[in-house]
């Protein structure tokens, strides 16, 4: 699972630093750990939280996941591949089966270049970058949350339709 604990990217105050990046806050922390918790839930076939995992269709499954490798990504696109890279060259080539995140457009870009040439699946949690969509040129990528074009689709339309608006500004980030 590629995740974001740290930024190479931002000012960090003291104590704050962990392995040379600023130790993100824990609400970002746990996405991560909502993820391993869902994973465990999934396995255990328990649908306290996400009913789907205890049904008939889920306990008839008789796959289970195993997580090989908590990455942090650092926010950057080289560290995320070399974190990979490193990860497939210590367990072998043919160890990882699907990649979980990144959370951030621009290294889900990159990561999702690499793993389509390995044919390994990526799914992302919150990488809403348009790009993305092109099954094309990300074959194997996957993602939970729409893209910034259909979230700005569905938007104006309820704007129109259910709220009468007629004119909106908006502001756009790139991340």
């Amino acid at each position: 699972m590629l995740q974001r604990w740290t930024d190479v990217r931002v000012t960090c105050p003291s104590g704050k630093i962990h392995l040379g990046g600023c130790l993100l806050s824990t609400d970002r922390q746990s996405v991560a750990l909502s993820a391993l918790l869902a994973m465990q839930h999934f396995n255990d076939r328990d649908g306290r939280f996400v009913p789907a995992l205890g049904s008939v269709e889920t306990r008839a499954c008789d796959k289970n996941l195993s997580l090989l490798g908590l990455l942090d990504t650092r926010g950057s696109v080289p560290s995320a591949l070399e974190r990979y890279v490193r990860l497939t060259q210590r367990l072998g080539p043919d160890s990882v089966d699907v990649v979980i995140g990144p959370g951030l457009s621009k290294v889900s870009l990159a990561v999702a270049t690499l793993t389509a040439f390995q044919d390994v699946p990526i799914m992302s949690y919150s990488s809403t970058s348009p790009l993305l969509s092109s099954t094309d040129t990300y074959s194997r990528f996957m993602r939970t949350i729409p893209s910034d074009d259909g979230e700005a689709t569905a938007i104006c339309a309820f704007w129109r339709k259910e709220m009468d608006f007629t004119t909106a500004a908006v502001l756009y980030a790139q991340d």
